[in-house]
């Protein structure tokens, strides 16, 4: 069974002034990025930190598709280390014009517990609640890196 996450936020920036960020500028927005994951085929790894609890993920993302007043760039999100204890969220990401002067960052996405049915039983008792949390949280962070009054001056190097 799929799980369905979703989290956005409002950020007080015009879409035209992040969306040089997403043209192959990475470590202007993602969390924390570490590029120390390239020989294993993923674009950079970041730790997600929610409350007392974290873990190292490699982090995907896919060309973006750019409009006038939309972005969506697919994203996969793997925790690295041992296979099959931890779920691949496949999401995409959105920068969404609200307006002239603010965008709303989205993350839609799916993931499939992992364990089976006894990973699906957990996830129900409590998992989901922290897979939402470090959405949550990735989504936070981005927003506060382009909220941050050296956001611009960064794009300009």
């Amino acid at each position: 069974m799929r799980m369905f996450v979703d989290h956005r936020r409002v950020v007080d920036r015009a879409y035209e002034q992040v969306l040089p960020a997403f043209v192959g500028r990475p470590g202007l927005w993602l969390p924390d990025l570490v590029k120390d994951s390239m020989e294993q085929g993923y674009g950079a790894t970041t730790r997600l930190v929610v409350g007392p609890l974290s873990k190292r993920v490699a982090v995907r993302v896919g060309e973006p598709l750019v409009g006038k007043t939309r972005l969506v760039a697919p994203i996969r999100v793997m925790a690295t280390g041992p296979e099959g204890l931890f779920p691949h969220l496949d999401a995409n990401l959105e920068i969404n014009a609200r307006d002239p002067e603010s965008i709303e960052v989205r993350l839609v996405g799916t993931y499939r517990p992992p364990l089976g049915r006894a990973g699906e039983m957990l996830d129900r008792a409590g998992l989901h609640k922290i897979a939402e949390s470090t959405l949550e949280t990735f989504i936070d962070e981005m927003a506060s890196r382009f909220e941050h009054p050296t956001f611009l001056a960064s794009m300009a190097q």
